[in-house]
């Protein structure tokens, strides 16, 4: 019979422990997590730490990272995620050394893996069910492994796990119940659709059916390893198949979870996003639990986010650094090497089976996330603290003053972060009565680290004072969401609304709805010299075709800000004005053809250098509407620069004057200029230079741009021509 103390904890440590698998992801999470640390802190005169190097190289190594983790609070991006991302590992920590450390008369492996069994094929009977019933998915927050938008992928680390755990029961009871189990788990396992986690199931099957004695598991494990290595064979099959792309799928219903194409696989690129970033910050990392704020920052395309790196390994290097990525695989390494010798005495069916889920969840965690559930997080401590324990290694003799030491530095360890962990979790469930009760702003000072509070606090219609407001701001400062959310409450004026789009769009550069969302703010708060480096950006991605996802009509709108900001300059600064006009021009041209634009009314107000910037940009064939208006204002400026020798200017004046199709009309200007003004050109001999050369460019660049195809009136190129080399011969011979 079990004591009242062994049925109490039993039951509320696997109680706990389902509800984390369930809601680990979510805000009931972290009540849940607090709740099993104060349970294993209760029960703390059931740790038993014995003198023995048995358990010292998986304890150091978890120690080592929980620590570095707390650590990286130093150097992060992100302080309320990383000390999420602690308290976590805090809590997985404790649970390792409990386990490991428990009195094992009091609580025998035998219970803890016969909780371990039951809660994992309770857990895939939900799932399957779930998964036939995805209406129940709406009675869920959409963050639990029951919600998946895939299938169930990360559960299947749940399942391949303890998978062997349940055969091997199977194999010791001989029971149908038993056998019913592993059904279930290999049900549960196939209706996961994770391709990796299919194919690493046919694997595990494949051995157990090698090395198990039962017969009829042999059948039951033949008959599911040739359906699980078809079911893998043919999803591998459809995944490389392209007639996923458009969207097409057999089965409807599970669209999503069959019809996953290969060439649409994103894994690649987030993992190319954990590595560039761990380039940029190679020893410190950016701090746990911050892979969800890298990602926007290095997509090199839009629509690659992700809030994890998909593979475990790369993203403790990208968090924390170097030191914390050697450690995480020193820790994953020494359980690597323990599996493998576990693997070579298949007689010992628990120790070989644990050993062989271990491998097989590792192997996984080069694909996918799973270490990051901390519900999955805990259950594979949980097994492997069991698993550590089952181990005959015995060298205390050679080390009890040191392992006297070590075992304080466990106890106040396990005090310690349990202090930590419980605290965190009080305050929060404090907290949230307090938000409940109305207090919103007492709510967020007692627990600010919970984002989507904060965001819902500085949208809110009663506006909390600037102080609180720049401490929020300045705590979530790499949260690209938060200043969105700051930037859409209705009290932020036009300026402030500038700035911290600007600032999220640095820390998620590709999304192109929230760069409008910019330049309309910047427009309204009327600042032009953010306003003309904005639209710059805005064309220049254009150009770049990395606007895609951005309607015409929303181009037509940016080039009407771009406009009317020139307008509202054309008095005080004509230059910025003529710039605006451009940027409009070449964002949505539309914009000249349909619309009436006040500057064409008034070109003959431009100098001559923004007269010519302007009209160079534009296809007279969207502002021929005003083709009058342009002629008379380049006629009269192509007069003044062949007047004042602007050789340059009346270059680019007969340019655009042609493209225009204005032939005839230069002709007859340059024509009658010369006339008018060969018997009163300047006193100066280099000013005379410089105009004769100017008509002399007029006549050239005429000839050889214009579609007449013929030459300039003869008369007036010999009377040019002659004043040239007058001029020359007197300026000869006066040098």
């Amino acid at each position: 019979m079990y004591s009242a103390s062994q049925t109490v904890f039993f039951l509320l440590f696997f109680t706990l422990l389902f509800l984390l698998l369930i809601f680990g992801e979510t805000t009931p999470g972290i009540p849940l997590l607090g709740g099993l640390v104060l349970l294993l802190l209760l029960f703390h005169r059931q740790l038993k730490i014995t003198n023995t190097f048995q358990t010292l190289v998986p304890v150091a190594l978890m120690g080592l990272l929980t620590l570095l983790s707390f650590l990286s609070l130093i150097t992060t991006i992100s302080f309320p995620f990383t000390l999420y991302s602690s308290i976590n590992l805090s809590a997985s920590f404790l649970l390792f050394l409990f386990v490991i450390y428990r009195d094992r008369v009091w609580m025998p492996n035998a219970m803890l893996l016969l909780g371990s069994v039951v809660l994992s094929i309770i857990f895939a009977v939900m799932t399957v069910f779930y998964t036939f019933s995805p209406q129940l998915q709406t009675f869920l927050p959409s963050s639990t492994l029951l919600t998946s938008y895939f299938g169930h992928n990360q559960a299947v680390t749940l399942f391949l796990l303890i998978l062997p755990l349940v055969w091997s029961l199977a194999e010791r009871e001989r029971k149908k119940v038993a056998r019913l189990g592993v059904v279930i788990i290999l049900l549960a396992l196939l209706l996961s659709f994770s391709r990796v986690g299919i194919l690493l199931g046919a694997v595990e099957v494949l051995v157990l059916w090698r090395t198990t004695m039962d017969k009829k598991l042999r059948r039951v494990g033949g008959l599911f390893f040739g359906v699980i290595l078809s079911v893998g064979v043919i999803f591998l099959a459809l995944s490389f198949s392209s007639r996923f792309l458009d969207g097409a799928c057999t089965v409807p219903q599970f669209k999503d979870q069959l019809c996953k194409s290969i060439h649409t696989e994103l894994r690649p690129a987030y993992w190319s996003q954990a590595v560039r970033a761990w380039q940029q910050r190679p020893l410190t990392g950016w701090g746990a639990g911050t892979f969800a704020l890298l990602s926007p920052r290095f997509q090199e395309q839009s629509g690659e986010y992700s809030g994890y790196a998909h593979n475990e390994y790369l993203q403790m290097f990208t968090e924390l650094g170097v030191l914390g990525g050697m450690i995480f695989l020193g820790f994953t390494g020494w359980l690597l090497l323990m599996a493998v010798r576990a693997l070579h005495s298949p007689q010992e069916r628990v120790q070989f089976g644990i050993g062989l889920g271990t491998v097989m969840v590792l192997f996984q965690a080069l694909f996918d996330f799973n270490f990051h559930m901390v519900g999955l997080w805990l259950v594979f401590l949980l097994l492997t603290g069991v698993w550590i324990t089952e181990q005959k290694i015995d060298l205390s003799a050679k080390a009890a003053p040191f392992l006297a030491r070590w075992s304080k530095v466990v106890r106040l360890s396990f005090f310690t972060l349990g202090s930590i962990v419980v605290l965190w979790a009080g305050l929060y469930v404090i907290s949230v009565g307090v938000w409940r009760l109305g207090d919103k702003q007492r709510a967020v000072q007692l627990f600010p680290f919970a984002f989507w509070r904060v965001e819902d606090l500085l949208v809110d219609p009663h506006p909390i004072d600037e102080k609180s407001r720049q401490y929020y701001l300045w705590l979530y400062d790499a949260h690209y969401r938060v200043w969105v959310t700051a930037a859409s409450a209705t009290h932020t004026s036009a300026a402030d609304k500038a700035k911290f789009l600007e600032k999220a769009n640095k820390l998620d550069p590709l999304s192109q709805e929230r760069q409008l969302y910019y330049l309309q703010a910047v427009y309204e708060s009327k600042d032009w010299s953010q306003f003309e480096p904005a639209l710059e950006k805005w064309r220049a991605k254009l150009i770049a075709g990395k606007l895609q996802d951005v309607e015409y009509d929303q181009h037509r709108k940016v080039a009407a800000w771009a406009t009317e900001a020139g307008d509202s300059l054309f008095e005080s600064d004509k230059d910025k004005a003529v710039r605006f006009y451009q940027l409009g021009y070449e964002i949505n041209p539309n914009r000249f053809y349909i619309s009436e634009v006040p500057i064409m009314h008034r070109l003959n107000e431009l100098s001559r250098p923004q007269l010519l910037n302007l009209l160079e940009t534009v296809e007279f064939g969207t502002v021929a509407r005003y083709d009058e208006l342009i002629y008379q204002a380049e006629a009269l400026q192509l007069q003044r620069a062949l007047i004042d020798g602007d050789i340059s200017a009346t270059e680019r004046l007969v340019t655009v004057l042609l493209k225009q199709g204005h032939d005839w009309g230069i002709y007859e200007l340059v024509k009658t200029q010369w006339q008018s003004h060969k018997t009163r050109l300047s006193s100066s001999a280099e000013e005379t230079k410089n105009i004769l050369l100017s008509y002399q460019k007029a006549i050239d660049t005429w000839e050889t741009g214009s579609e007449e195809k013929r030459d300039f009136d003869r008369q007036t190129v010999d009377e040019v021509k002659a004043k040239i080399e007058t001029l020359s011969s007197t300026l000869h011979s006066t040098n």
